[in-house]
């Protein structure tokens, strides 16, 4: 555990570090092109930060995690450290999944990374394979151009996947790395998920960490329209699989809101990695009743 200032001031270092970077990426713009050369400066930077940010929140103790997380000024950061975040680790995924198609055995890769990186996660576990047991088909919002969650899912489960990303190039370069696992069928769609008004097709529902809605002022805001809309149209019967964070998680991913899910049964799985995030598995139990008159 991680209890000393030093640690402690190394913690505040990198989370202001992390957010003046993060500061000049708004200040720039996700699509302007002095923020492409910028981006392509930073990244190696970034990666070390990240990795020193991510072996921290690992070692934190909990007290100690509490207390940042409670300071106004990591408050006030926490929206650009997320969208830095998720810039990132969409940059690195694109950067990974070209590396893997590039590889002389793409399968052998993927399976490397995986084992490497991603050998123990909530979907190993029994109590998630008890939960999708007698499921059939799935879709994975927010999917990325390095479908990890897929993969996972294919290698532990028999549930037919459906991958929807609003990126198109996203969905292509994940397409393609499917493809050249050989793991089993997936169809792919480009899309957001705030856009279909019926999931009946699917009777499990995935929603990545770093999925939200491009329109809400903060990550934490968007991925809770996200839930609000899929508890809102899913039938009943429907699992929700919500990625949420735990300690100091919170510094780089949107906590789930649960509010929306009063009807639904919530089955809470524990990382069995530290720093890894948990999952919320959420199963409808009723019908949602409209009242006439009321939106």
């Amino acid at each position: 555990m991680l209890t000393d200032h030093g640690g402690r001031d190394d913690l505040r270092q990198l989370c202001t570090q992390l957010t003046a970077i993060a500061a000049d990426w708004d200040d720039a713009g996700c699509n302007d092109p002095s923020w492409t050369a910028t981006w392509t400066q930073q990244h190696g930077p970034l990666t070390e930060s990240f990795n020193r940010l991510d072996e921290l929140i690992r070692r934190v103790d909990p007290q100690t995690a509490a207390d940042l997380l409670a300071d106004p000024q990591t408050r006030t950061a926490l929206p650009r450290l997320r969208r830095l975040r998720s810039r990132y680790e969409g940059e690195t995924e694109r950067k990974e999944a070209q590396r893997i198609l590039a590889a002389p055995s793409p399968r052998d890769a993927m399976v490397e990374l995986l084992d490497a990186d991603y050998s123990a996660t909530t979907i190993h576990s029994a109590t998630f394979a008890g939960e999708v047991r007698t499921k059939r088909r799935c879709l994975v919002i927010g999917s990325g151009p390095l479908p990890v969650t897929a993969a996972l899912l294919l290698q532990n489960t028999s549930l037919a996947l459906t991958c929807l990303d609003r990126d198109a190039s996203s969905c292509a370069l994940g397409g393609e790395i499917i493809a050249a696992l050989g793991l089993g069928e997936i169809a792919t769609e480009h899309g957001d998920a705030l856009e279909i008004a019926d999931f009946a097709r699917w009777d499990v529902i995935m929603l990545t960490a770093l999925a939200d809605d491009r329109d809400s002022p903060s990550a934490e805001a968007g991925h809770s329209r996200l839930i609000s809309h899929l508890a809102e149209r899913c039938p009943r019967g429907t699992l929700l699989g919500l990625r949420t964070p735990h300690g100091l998680g919170e510094l780089l991913y949107p906590v789930v809101d649960t509010a929306p899910l009063h009807e639904f049964a919530i089955t809470f799985i524990t990382s069995p990695q530290a720093g890894r995030s948990s999952m919320i598995m959420a199963q409808k139990t009723r019908p949602r009743v409209r009242v006439q008159g009321t939106a």
